[in-house]
This record gives structure tokens, sequence and C-alpha cells, in this order.
């Protein structure tokens, strides 16, 4: 090892505390991460923030950086600052092919963050409509992870609805998300979507006739739609 008899050391820290490993895996350089591998950079180092170079290559959608990681038997399972897996990352940024490298090496799409988001809440509440459904087709073990409520007991469907993804909504109810379930609220997703006047997603709730119809007669302050029909 010609870096070590000069006495360079790879796990050198910069900024944030960023060793070499972290730099060259947040710019997508699988050669230059292969070599320090080899020199004895620390493959699960984490900086400040509690990143590893996986979450780093998993934020960016380095697929190639990602691919080297996981050859390296880099922890897919350890959670940043924040309680983020990389799946977390890959998820929220719409990252499709990080997201399927990380489930073929058996990420966990039932890991929750800080807020008991998983996944699949971030790729919803982003309106990543390939990312959700790639989560939903290979999650792990086939868990029911569409229902999953995070800290205010929210359902990615929730999220969705909130946030106007139409297309979502509609691929979420098919994958057979609950369409009435409740938040802390008491709010359903049809709630969630007429508060924030997001008519195409109203709709979509409204008109959905494969399974449980959506209930307008909440008890929870009667749905009124007051939408913009701009």
């Amino acid at each position: 090892h010609p870096g070590q008899q000069k006495g360079i050391d790879p796990n050198i820290s910069g900024p944030k505390d960023q060793t070499p490993l972290h730099l060259s895996a947040l710019h997508n350089q699988p050669a230059l991460m292969a070599l320090l591998l080899r020199v004895g950079a620390q493959i699960n180092s984490i900086t400040q923030d509690g990143f590893t170079a996986l979450h780093l290559a998993s934020q960016s959608g380095h697929t190639e950086a990602v691919a080297q990681l996981l050859e390296g038997k880099a922890d897919i399972h350890v959670k940043d600052k924040q309680g983020r897996t990389a799946l977390h990352w890959a998820a929220a940024q719409g990252e499709v092919g990080v997201i399927q490298l990380l489930l073929n090496s058996g990420s966990s799409t039932n890991a929750t963050e800080k807020e008991k988001k998983t996944p699949l809440h971030l790729a919803a509440m982003e309106g990543h409509t390939r990312a959700v459904s790639v989560l939903v087709l290979l999650a792990s073990g086939k868990s029911k992870i569409v229902d999953d409520k995070n800290v205010w007991r929210r359902t990615p469907l929730h999220l969705a609805a909130e946030h106007g993804h139409e297309l979502l909504v509609g691929l979420l109810l098919e994958t057979g998300a609950k369409i009435n379930c409740l938040d802390n609220n008491k709010d359903t997703p049809l709630h969630c979507a007429c508060r924030d006047g997001h008519v195409g997603t109203v709709q979509r709730l409204i008109n959905w006739t494969n399974g449980e119809r959506a209930n307008l007669q909440t008890d929870s302050r009667k749905i009124t739609f007051k939408v913009k029909l701009s």
C-alpha cells in the first residue's frame, strides 16, 4: 500500500468531519473509492450530520458509488442525525436506481426516522411516483408498508393527498391504501386534499370506487368543499 507507506491517513477528516471517502462518494468517484477502501478507509465513518458515504451517495443518486459501497459491505442500516437510513434519502430524492440497489441488498422499507416516517412516507410526500411503486413492489418480506403511520398517525396517502400528488394518490389506492384512515386530528386523506385546495386529488379520492369509498360524512368538522375551481 504505497499510501500507507508514506503515512497518509485515508481517514483524515476535513470540514464537517468529511473523510476522503465521503467526498469521493458525494462526487461519484467509484475508482477513487475502491482505492481508498483498499488502503484502509473506514467504510461506515460518519460526518457531523451522521452521514455515511452511503448516505451521501444515495442522496445524490450516484448508483455507481452506491454499488461500490455495497460491494464493500457498507452498513445499510446506519441512521443519520434525523434517524434516516440511506433508503430514506434515496426515496426522498426519488432516486429509483439507488432504491433498487439498496432494496436488493436488504435495506428495510420499515425503517423509521425521528418523526416515524418510512422511506415510503418521504417518497409520497415529495410526489415521486416511480419511487413509490418500486418501494411498494419490492417491500421487504412483502410487508404491508402502504398504511404505516408517522408520528402524527399520517399514512403515505395522507401525505400524497396533502401535497396534491394526484397520480400518486391513485397509485397508493390501487396498492390497497386505506382511503378513510384517520390521523391524530381525525383527518382523512380527503380532508388533507380539501384543506389545501387540490381539486384533482379531491376528485381522484371521491371518484375511487374499487373498494371502500371516500367517506364524505366524517365527524371531523364535516368536509366542506371550499375548493377553488381554478
